[in-house]
């Protein structure tokens, strides 16, 4: 006999289509769009550690605007919220984890109370399950060392 501690839903799409139907994810998967990862999402395995709308937000207009109109940084800063492989919330252990940018790392963080965190980002949601993969709902966009200066800075 297993107990589970929350419903398991099974999953209705691959990582993009999942979060293009939810919500809470419309910045973050409006510029999957414009980059063109809407279509590496269609691959997998991957884990997503997708920055809500109001994680977007906080960024302010002018760097949503900086951002949307600069491909590559976009493309890149994107890429640093994505690693290999399906990470699922139980598994979770303090390591570190290579992002889709070439040489580029994400420390997850397991406190002694159990709390969860990418880099300073905390991970708000539960697993949300994909056909190719798992996303977890961050409360702020990761950034990137070198492109904090230009972009968000």
């Amino acid at each position: 006999m297993h107990v589970v501690d929350e419903v398991l839903i099974a999953p209705k799409g691959n990582l993009f289509m999942t979060l293009k139907r939810n919500p809470n994810f419309t910045i973050f998967s409006d510029f999957l769009a414009q980059t063109g990862l809407d279509k590496e999402l269609e691959n997998g395995p991957y884990t997503v550690f997708a920055p809500g709308d109001d994680a977007f937000r906080k960024l302010g207009n002018e760097t949503l605007q900086r951002l949307h109109n600069d491909q590559d940084i976009l493309e890149e800063l994107l890429k640093y919220h994505i690693v290999h492989g399906v990470l699922w919330r139980a598994g979770m252990h303090s390591t570190y984890l290579e992002t889709l940018v070439p040489h580029d790392k994400i420390f997850i963080r397991k406190s002694f109370f159990g709390f969860l965190s990418v880099e300073n980002a905390l991970i708000i949601s539960r697993d949300i399950p994909a056909t190719n993969g798992v996303i977890h709902e961050i409360h702020k966009v990761l950034d990137i060392e070198h492109l904090r200066n230009n972009i968000i800075g």
